[in-house]
């Protein structure tokens, strides 16, 4: 990111040996894409490293708003799904998308271009 953009930059965080290292200093945490609460498992295919509150963040949309809509019938699909700029091993959002019947879908923009492009909307 250029000396003009805002928020967090990691973009030389490129490894997960590196990302282990922020959650050790406590400025990132894992995030699970399929949550634990619905089969979900706790292996490295299943989450992700993002800063502080942002699996707080996910975890809301998946509660409060998806959870609900499958209690309903209204969804039976899910995925959450990544989204990374350059090498960096920490995504820069995560797409949440429910369907079948009905529809949802919500992004989580958490830093790079994400927030840059969320700014320009």
């Amino acid at each position: 990111m250029n000396k003009s953009s805002k928020g967090p930059d990691f973009s030389k965080i490129d490894s997960q040996k590196k990302a282990i290292k922020l959650v050790s200093k406590g400025e990132l945490e894992k995030c699970f894409l399929l949550p634990i609460e619905i089969g979900g498992q706790d292996i490295p295919q299943n989450y992700v490293f993002v800063p502080i509150g942002f699996s707080k963040i996910k975890s809301d949309i998946d509660n409060n708003i998806v959870a609900p809509l499958a209690k309903e019938g209204k969804i039976t699909e899910y995925s959450a799904t990544p989204i990374y700029q350059g090498k960096s091993f920490i995504p820069i959002a995560i797409d949440v998308f429910a369907s079948n019947p009905g529809e949802f879908n919500s992004r989580i923009n958490i830093w790079g271009e994400a927030i840059l492009n969320e700014d320009e909307a």
